[in-house]
């Protein structure tokens, strides 16, 4: 059985082991900026991308996802329509229509 001094020893430990941990969990979540995640990647993008889209056209929505970004882009004389950029060439790599795309 152990003696009562190596219990003390060891609860107290494990207490400062604990309070430290938590220290480290305020540190990490007060230093992290607001946007510093994965969206990063389009931040200060300063290029400027032909989506090759009619005039006329507007954009409704824009999300991430993962090294994608997708785009809703509605008017221009044409259906809706889903373009999703790659992260890495900031082209255009698909376009999905919300119904049947236009004929060329």
């Amino acid at each position: 059985m152990p003696s009562a001094g190596f219990l003390r020893t060891l609860v107290i430990g494990l207490g400062v082991a604990i309070f430290v941990a938590l220290g480290f969990i305020v540190y990490g979540v007060v230093t992290i900026e607001p946007g510093s995640g994965e969206s990063s990647r389009f931040q200060g993008l300063t290029e400027t991308v032909d989506l090759g889209q009619p005039a006329g056209s507007e954009i409704e929505e824009v999300q991430q996802l993962g090294d994608r970004l997708t785009i809703l882009v509605k008017g221009g004389g044409v259906p809706d329509r889903l373009l999703v950029i790659d992260g890495k060439t900031g082209a255009v790599a698909q376009t999905i229509w919300v119904s049947d795309p236009p004929s060329r």
